[in-house]
């Protein structure tokens, strides 16, 4: 069984290229002078926050993209239980109720946002007016 400490080197060593390239010197040379569990901390971090940026869609034609190579999974598979079927239409449901959420979200945010630019153009407006 390997230790706490040579598995954080492996990660280090691993990954420590990759996340150093593209900085400076400087920026370099201050996380090698770390010790191994802060580089080892910096490294869980950053593969954490590149992982949710890499899963997280640049427009919605990613997302319709993605939905379009389920639809041919679905017609491509061998078989589908019946169970299998539930499962995935119970999927299917609770995206679209994450879907109708966002898209409630969304409205809430604009219409505080609209609300907020009114506020704002009518203290605008009674300063103009001098009220």
């Amino acid at each position: 069984m390997r230790s706490k400490n040579t598995s954080r080197e492996a990660t280090v060593a691993k990954h420590i290229d990759e996340f150093l390239k593209g900085r400076t010197p400087q920026a370099r040379e201050e996380f090698l002078s770390r010790s191994l569990d802060r580089q080892y901390s910096s490294i869980i971090q950053w593969r954490r926050a590149k992982r949710i940026r890499e899963s997280t869609p640049q427009s919605t034609g990613e997302i319709l993209d993605t939905i379009s190579r389920l639809a041919e999974m679905i017609a491509n598979a061998p078989e589908i239980s019946d169970s299998d079927s539930r499962e995935i239409s119970e999927r299917i449901g609770a995206l679209q109720g994450k879907l109708t959420a966002y898209m409630e979200a969304q409205k809430l945010r604009s219409i505080q946002a609209l609300e907020e630019e009114s506020r704002r153009i009518n203290a605008r407006l009674s300063e103009l007016r001098g009220f």
